[in-house]
């Protein structure tokens, strides 16, 4: 099935509608529960319902000015340090790690990302998430004569409309420790205190050991009914949607839906009406790149033939 993609044909308003509806989606706890178990070694062994019930911060608040009944507001979304500006994540929540000894508390952004190349890279931005996450706990989570207390800090980006070359792929980049000359006994806990994880989505053609790119691109990139969506969420992944998580759900889905039908028919409509051969190899290879499809079914879009795209695109070389 192809993919879905939000792009140009959305408005600034409707773009800003679908981030609320990602980010209301992602903040449901039993979903971060995958993005953690398949991405956070602290969780990897650990079974979901302990991960969403037991280990992420159980403050969860249950707010009216959101869609959804569980998301995650518990931690203060915006960080404001006079000189450096305002940073605003995503979604902010802490949770808990057990070990030998007591629990390891871990702080945690995870961030929903439309676009693979913003303009700079995105790991270079996770960077200063982490950072500023660390900052932050100055005074809260540890004090200046004792630096043992600062947390470990994840940022987590999802990247929602990755080339089919570079999606489906996670990437982990943290800090480790490289002896020039041996003999300095750090410990592991001392340095290993910020990791950014990148989530690339929309690899149709690439697959994934890995669920938890499964349950993400069900939910924002394949074209599938909803009912089908929620099917696969519930009994593949145990994601129940009750109430209004499920209609937010619905609506996102409808939503982007709409959105690249209208992307479609524009794109057609430009590419008849121009009838020029790199307008037509345009339309035909941005059909291609957007829906995910082979060159057969985007011509067959456009009602043309394989033989008129190969005729036109000779204009162009």
């Amino acid at each position: 099935m192809g993919n879905t993609q939000i792009g140009d044909s959305a408005s600034a308003v409707e773009q800003t509608q679908y981030d609320s509806y990602a980010k209301n989606i992602l903040s449901n706890r039993y979903i971060l529960a995958w993005i953690m178990r398949d991405t956070v070694s602290e969780f990897a062994e650990l079974p979901i319902e302990q991960i969403a019930t037991e280990c992420i911060n159980p403050e969860i608040i249950i707010s009216e000015a959101a869609f959804l009944s569980e998301k995650i507001i518990g931690d203060n979304t915006e960080s404001n340090i006079p000189g450096e500006g305002m940073v605003t994540f995503d979604i902010r929540f802490h949770a808990y790690a057990p070990q030998k000894k007591g629990r390891k508390k871990i702080l945690f952004d995870v961030e929903a990302q439309k676009k693979f190349h913003p303009g700079y890279e995105i790991v270079t931005r996770g960077i200063f998430y982490g950072a500023r996450m660390i900052s932050t706990q100055a005074k809260t989570e540890f004090n200046f004569d004792n630096y043992n207390g600062i947390k470990k800090v994840y940022s987590i980006w999802i990247c929602m409309n990755a080339t089919d070359k570079v999606g489906n792929a996670i990437s982990k980049f943290s800090i480790t420790k490289s002896d020039l000359e041996a003999g300095i006994p750090n410990k592991l806990a001392s340095y290993d205190k910020l990791t950014v994880i990148q989530i690339t989505l929309g690899g149709e053609t690439k697959a994934s050991k890995k669920r938890i790119i499964r349950l993400l691109n069900i939910i924002f990139m394949e074209r599938m009914p909803t009912h089908e969506k929620e099917k696969i969420m519930e009994e593949e992944f145990g994601v129940i949607l009750n109430g209004k998580q499920r209609e937010e759900f619905r609506e996102m889905c409808n939503f982007s839906e709409g959105i690249l039908e209208r992307g479609m028919e524009q794109g057609i409509k430009q590419g008849i009406e121009q009838g020029d051969a790199r307008r037509l190899t345009e339309s035909v290879e941005k059909i291609m790149k957007n829906l995910r499809i082979s060159l057969e079914n985007a011509c067959a879009l456009l009602e043309i033939t394989i033989e008129q795209y190969g005729e036109a695109s000779k204009y162009l070389k």
